[in-house]
């Protein structure tokens, strides 16, 4: 049975360390830093949960809230990059610096750091919830299956101390067992990582393209579809993001069609909260790559037909506040003659 239990052990060494190797692959591919950070986690939980095998809790407590800490700051990350709920919130970072202080300086100065250990498990549970409600909407039901899987993983550990305690009383059969179901786990939670991580909404650059000219056009711009035609000239290779619903697109620029259809790169018009998620990204990027972030929005009556007007000029508050807060622009293409003035005169106050 000593055996079997040495290579339980082993096997969650190596999914782990397998585990450190891909995601760091998939942040070498993306740039992206929550990767970085996920990899760097499993890397650091390589000598946890080995029951003295190779180290005694103190080390692991080292280990183990160090890990968690770069797990937890990975979920921040992941949030960062996708949405814009807690671009403002900067004391959420003191929840992974508060992990890893307490790890490290408990393991100095007690013997036994269960009080780490689990306040490493408790923190991982809240932010696997956080985790959950803010990315289900972009990666749906691998967002939940993880941070379902990581939540779990936080209660688990935080149970780690007591069982440590009796590792030395208890038979080899039940140290089985928990290594085994320690090592499934961990492929579980492996799978839905990968799951994310490798999605191609994860790889997927927002700008592809650099070689460009610049454009000279900043605030809020309102025009006809007719005016329209005129600006695509100027626009066209340009690496702007478009909501389109009628007008054709031009060569190089990011495009999503407002449709009840189905579809690659389709937004449902009752889903007004994707816009100023979408915009948000693109501006991080270009921002990142030294790009002036230009918006087109056209299909604004479509989206009325299915929302009502308090909805849709909340959302365009946001996208109008994006634009003004990264130095943009946004091109917003009105009909009208298509608008009642009791609603056409109130959104452009808004916009302007």
């Amino acid at each position: 049975m000593v055996y079997v239990y040495e290579f339980a052990d082993y096997s969650l060494t190596f999914i782990r360390g397998l585990a450190g190797l891909l995601f760091f692959y998939a942040y070498l591919r993306s740039k992206r830093s929550s990767a970085l950070f996920v990899a760097l986690s499993w890397f650091f939980s390589i000598p946890v949960g080995t029951f003295g095998l190779f180290f005694d809790l103190r080390i692991e407590s080292v280990f183990m809230g160090t890990s968690y800490s770069l797990l937890i700051l990975g979920m921040i990350t992941l949030i960062k990059e996708e949405t814009e709920i807690i671009s403002s919130i900067k004391s959420i970072y003191l929840i992974p610096l508060t992990v890893i202080i307490f790890s490290w300086t408990e393991s100095f100065m007690e013997d036994l750091p269960e009080d780490s250990v689990i306040i490493s498990g408790i923190f991982a549970f809240i932010m696997s919830m956080f985790f959950i409600e803010s990315l289900r909407k972009f990666y749906g039901r691998d967002a939940i299956a993880l941070g379902l899987s990581l939540a779990i993983g936080g209660i688990v550990t935080s149970f780690y101390p007591v069982v440590y305690e009796g590792y030395s009383s208890s038979p080899p059969e039940v140290l089985n067992i928990v290594l085994i179901f320690t090592s499934m786990f961990s492929i579980l939670v492996l799978y839905f990582y990968y799951r994310i991580i490798f999605s191609e909404k994860f790889f997927k650059k927002v700008i592809e393209k650099t070689n460009f000219k610049p454009i000279e056009v900043k605030g809020v711009q309102i025009i006809s579809p007719k005016e329209f035609e005129n600006w695509k000239t100027t626009l066209n290779g340009y690496p702007l993001l478009a909501f389109l619903r009628s007008i054709a697109s031009a060569e190089g620029w990011i495009i999503y069609k407002f449709s009840s259809v189905e579809g690659q790169n389709v937004i449902y018009p009752t889903d007004l909260y994707k816009i100023p998620e979408f915009v948000f990204r693109y501006f991080m990027e270009a921002k990142n790559k030294g790009v002036k972030g230009i918006v087109v929005l056209e299909g604004l009556e479509f989206l009325r037909v299915y929302n009502d007007f308090q909805s849709i000029a909340k959302m365009m508050a946001s996208v109008r506040d994006y634009v003004f807060s990264h130095n943009g622009a946004l091109i917003v293409v009105l009909s009208k003659e298509a608008w009642d003035e009791r609603e056409f005169n109130p959104l452009i106050r808004l916009l302007t």
